[in-house]
């Protein structure tokens, strides 16, 4: 906390005011109440600390069964189920001045089961700090994909992205949105190259809505 509160007035400065965390869809040793518990615990000053400098905290929900069956305990790994950590973490859920919210991932909206109604009826600009978007790899159904193996947007087609997006637009978002694949041809090209690579997948993303 020392090394963020010394770093935050920089961070300031330099015009970035929205940052995110991941959380594990599971632990071994905690039960669900118990993990809910301690994240609170530990995210709530990190939360008020980061509003104090104008910074926008996300948590992002991990969708993949793959993952989440590997842990004895499995937690939260829905919009709905993030937002209510959100919700817990803010001082005053009712006013959330802090603006905490989810990172929406379209890869985990789709691994979690979620529909395009969770994404309209759950969710404003407000409650979405950013957005990452890529797609499923093929030969999988959605249960079978695993969290680190992921796809540019568009390149599969699993991933109903049109549709993701299409929500973004109606829900007014007016944040960040960032390619997140975990593809090894494209983290061998050269950078010009994988730069050119993500363009198109993100153009071709942008004209399908």
């Amino acid at each position: 906390m020392d090394r963020l509160e010394k770093w935050l007035p920089l961070v300031q400065q330099i015009g970035c005011n929205r940052c995110y965390t991941p959380i594990r869809p599971g632990d071994n040793e905690l039960d669900f109440n118990a993990w809910f518990d301690l994240h609170v615990k530990r995210l709530k000053p990190i939360a008020a600390l980061l509003a104090q400098h104008e910074i926008r905290f996300g948590l992002e929900f991990i969708g993949p069964k793959t993952l989440r069956d590997e842990m004895r305990h499995t937690f939260i790994y829905t919009i709905k189920g993030m937002l209510e950590l959100c919700n817990a973490i803010a001082v005053n859920p009712r006013e959330n001045k802090e603006r905490i919210g989810i990172l929406l991932d379209s890869y985990h909206w789709w691994t979690s089961g979620a529909t395009e109604s969770d994404l309209l009826d759950l969710l404003n600009n407000d409650n979405i700090v950013y957005v990452h978007v890529n797609d499923g790899r093929p030969g999988r159904n959605r249960d079978e994909q695993m969290d680190l193996e992921r796809m540019l947007p568009c390149d599969s087609g699993l991933i109903d992205i049109a549709t993701f997006m299409r929500c973004l637009k109606k829900l007014n978002y007016d944040g960040r949105l960032t390619a997140e694949p975990f593809l090894p041809e494209l983290a061998e090209m050269a950078i010009d190259e994988a730069i050119e690579r993500t363009a198109q997948s993100i153009k071709q993303m942008m004209d399908c809505q």
